[in-house]
């Protein structure tokens, strides 16, 4: 690979970029449209084919297919309803070991132990800096 016209270096000796340096300094071409914007305009445009929903929006063709398959008991139309209607279920996070048990043994006491004698300084000086 040529080094730029500029000859300030871009990337290191391990082929990373420079910090500051750009790795497109053009940038995105002007007029690029995102998939999301194209599809949300192609879901506001009406139907032109015949049929039960020409002059109709896409959107609304899009909901009613997806309500017929929610009523037909189609799993995913009934998963993804859910998810937007109730939000996703909270996944639970496993806090022991394989056994059931802590993952790490008596971490409870310890932390226990620990504050007890950071609880037993602070009384006896008076001072909450004087077990650091």
């Amino acid at each position: 690979m040529a080094e730029p016209a500029s000859q300030e270096k871009v990337r290191d000796d391990k082929g990373r970029f420079v910090k500051g340096v750009s790795g497109n300094p053009q940038g995105m071409p002007s007029g690029t449209v995102s998939l999301k914007r194209l599809f949300i305009a192609k879901l506001q445009e009406a139907i032109k084919t015949p049929g039960a929903f020409q002059g109709k929006p896409y959107s609304e063709a899009v909901i009613h297919k997806w309500l017929e398959a929610i009523i037909k008991g189609e799993p995913w139309a009934l998963k993804l309803a859910l998810a937007y209607v109730d939000g996703l279920p909270v996944q639970a996070v496993e806090l022991t070991g394989k056994d059931g048990k802590d993952l790490i043994p008596d971490a409870g006491a310890a932390l226990e132990a620990k504050l007890d004698g950071i609880a037993s300084a602070i009384r006896e000086t008076g001072d909450p800096g004087a077990t650091e």
